[in-house]
């Protein structure tokens, strides 16, 4: 199984407070109550957690916690 998927729902729970375990992939991260603050400290635990780094037009386009782990795959698997 693919950790990365796991690890993002606890780097999201760690921002929002939120039960990771109830963090779904189509959920829009400002349903989460993620502002831009928050997605700032995304990618930076993003990049220390998972050695990703995230630039700010990648940021700006991810709206879903799907949309984050499919950037966060590597190119060669991404659709």
């Amino acid at each position: 199984m693919n950790p990365v998927p796991e690890e993002i729902r606890r780097i999201l729970a760690s921002i929002t407070g939120r039960d990771a375990d109830s963090i779904g992939e189509q959920e829009r991260l400002s349903d989460l109550g993620m502002d831009s603050l928050d997605r700032v400290l995304l990618a930076v635990l993003v990049e220390e957690r998972l050695g990703r780094a995230l630039s700010d037009d990648a940021l700006t386009g991810i709206r879903t916690v799907a949309d984050l782990q499919q950037r966060l795959q590597p190119e060669e698997n991404r659709q």
